[in-house]
C-alpha cells in the first residue's frame, strides 16, 4: 500500500476498498480475466480429453493386436500338434504294430518312399527293433 493510504482511517480505507470493488472498471477487468481463465481451462480440458482418447485408442489397438497374435499362436500350435500326430505318432504306432507282426515293409514302403529321410531313419529303427525282438 502506498504511504498515503496507510495514513487513512479504518473507515476511509473501507470506503476506498468498496469503491474499488464496486467500480465498473474493476468489474470489466475481472470479467475479462475470468473469461480468459475459463477459456484456458476449457482448452486444457479439451486437450486432456483428446490425449486420453488417443491413449485409449492406442491401448485398444494394441490389445486387439495382442488378441489376434494369441489366436494365431493357438492355431499354429494346434496345427503343429495335428501335423505331428498325423505324420509322426500315427505312423509310429502302426510301425510298432507291424514290427510286432513282422510286416513292416508291406504297409510302410509306399508311405515312406514319399519321405526318403524318414524312410531311411525308420528302416534303421526297424532293423534295430528286429534284432532286439529276435534276441528274445
Amino acid at each position: 500500500m502506498p504511504e498515503e493510504e496507510k495514513q487513512l482511517s479504518q473507515k476511509e480505507k473501507l470506503e476506498k476498498a468498496q469503491k474499488l470493488v464496486s467500480n465498473n472498471e474493476y468489474r470489466n477487468k475481472r470479467g475479462t480475466i475470468m473469461r480468459e481463465v475459463s477459456g484456458c481451462l476449457d482448452q486444457l480440458l479439451e486437450k486432456t480429453k483428446n490425449r486420453q482418447q488417443r491413449a485409449n485408442t492406442i491401448f485398444s489397438d494394441m490389445y486387439l493386436k495382442l488378441e489376434i497374435a494369441i489366436m494365431i499362436l493357438v492355431i499354429l500350435l494346434l496345427s503343429i500338434c495335428i501335423i505331428v500326430r498325423k505324420l509322426i505318432v500315427v505312423p509310429l504306432v502302426y510301425y510298432n504294430k507291424s514290427i510286432m507282426k513282422s510286416r513292416f515293409l508291406l504297409y510302410f514302403s509306399a508311405f515312406f518312399l514319399t519321405f526318403p529321410l524318414l524312410f531311411s531313419s525308420f528302416c534303421r529303427l526297424f532293423c534295430t527293433f528286429r534284432k532286439i525282438l529276435v534276441s528274445f
